[in-house]
């Protein structure tokens, strides 16, 4: 049995990342990773999901477990990454704006 958990997090755009991000550009975002329900918080994993998907200096802030119920009236783009990670992917949710320096 496994449920979702999710991370805040700040991570760097790199050069790989997809999306209107520019690269060096410090966001907040949400990790979402497929965990065994009764396990811990998996902080590599998450932070593994970030950097696979082009971001770097993740530092993870907090840490949740997200049911279901909990997507009703989320915007698209949190179901979706909820769903990648109920398929065993990473599912990310990154703030468009990015941190002022000196604001991290």
């Amino acid at each position: 049995m496994y449920n979702v958990r999710m991370y805040l997090a700040e991570a760097v755009a790199s050069l790989e990342v997809e999306g209107p991000y520019k690269p060096h550009d410090k966001h907040a975002m949400l990790i979402f990773i497929r965990q065994a329900v009764e396990s811990e918080h998996d902080w590599k994993l998450a932070e593994a999901g970030a950097a696979s998907a082009g971001w770097v200096d993740v530092v993870l802030k907090r840490a949740g477990t997200l049911e279901s119920e909990n997507l009703n009236g989320r915007d698209q783009q949190f179901r979706d990454a909820f769903e990648s990670a109920m398929q065993g992917r990473c599912g990310l949710v990154v703030y468009r704006d990015p941190i002022p320096e000196g604001d991290a």
